[in-house]
């Protein structure tokens, strides 16, 4: 899987994150300060998997570079 699709993929995830947040806080299931502190976390982890990926995608692309 290229970086691209990768970051494609994310970009999905995030959007249906979203999606839900708002859907949450419409129906008021949870609220603004809930969302936000939830909102911090799921980005933060996001960026960490975003690097290991990428990581392993250059370190793969190395790999078949040099075969």
């Amino acid at each position: 899987m290229t970086e691209k699709e990768v970051g494609e993929l994310y970009t999905g995830l995030a959007f249906q994150y979203e999606s839900s947040i708002d859907s949450l806080l419409a129906r008021r299931i949870i609220d603004t300060d809930l969302a936000t502190t939830s909102r911090e976390k799921f980005y933060d982890s996001l960026n960490e998997e975003k690097l290991r990926t990428s990581k392993k995608t250059r370190t793969t692309m190395k790999l078949y570079a040099y075969t």
